[in-house]
């Protein structure tokens, strides 16, 4: 008599179950989910943009970095924006390492005088947003103008802290803060 050997037990597969195959799935849908909000996000990146929400015209916006040598860059000039729109243009990356420089902005209103302001400290390599913009306030003779800039989708670091708030008085044609 032959003997009949028995076959050797064959583990499942771990796809051998729906609710494994369900859940690979699932992992997957949301690392592709993931990964398509990160590129978004950084799609966003590196503009720099003014806003006007004021009733009027910014004759032009001027900005470029200044350490205390003088400026270190060229300047970046938006000109005519009209009350209720924006100016958004591609941001060019920067080493200010060790410079500890500020971002000057001059702006002019139509038929006010040139003001300006420094704003932030950069101190590192720069790529990321920067947003200067202009609104309304309660008090019809009080513009706020708020500057940030931030690297990536983390925002500010230690090398580079931009995030500040002015208000512009424009009858007096003077910055308040």
């Amino acid at each position: 008599m032959k003997r009949i050997k028995k076959a050797p037990e064959v583990k499942p597969s771990f796809f051998d179950s729906k609710a494994n195959v369900a859940l690979v799935g699932v992992a997957a849908i949301i690392i592709l989910v993931l990964s398509a909000v990160f590129m978004f996000i950084e799609s966003g990146y590196d503009k720099y943009q003014i806003t006007n929400n004021t009733d009027l015209k910014l004759e032009y916006v001027k900005s470029y970095y200044v350490y205390e040598e003088g400026p270190l860059t060229e300047e970046v000039a938006a000109e005519n924006i009209e009350p209720g729109s924006s100016y958004s243009e591609k941001a060019k990356e920067i080493n200010l390492t060790g410079t500890e420089a500020n971002l000057e902005i001059r702006f002019k209103f139509e038929n006010l005088d040139e003001m300006l302001t420094d704003s932030g400290i950069f101190n590192g390599k720069f790529s990321g947003n920067i947003r200067v913009k202009f609104d309304k306030t309660k008090d019809p003779d009080i513009i706020k103008m708020t500057v940030k800039a931030h690297n990536g989708i983390f925002g500010n670091t230690n090398e580079i802290n931009c995030d500040e708030t002015y208000n512009i008085d424009i009858s007096q044609n003077m910055l308040l803060d």
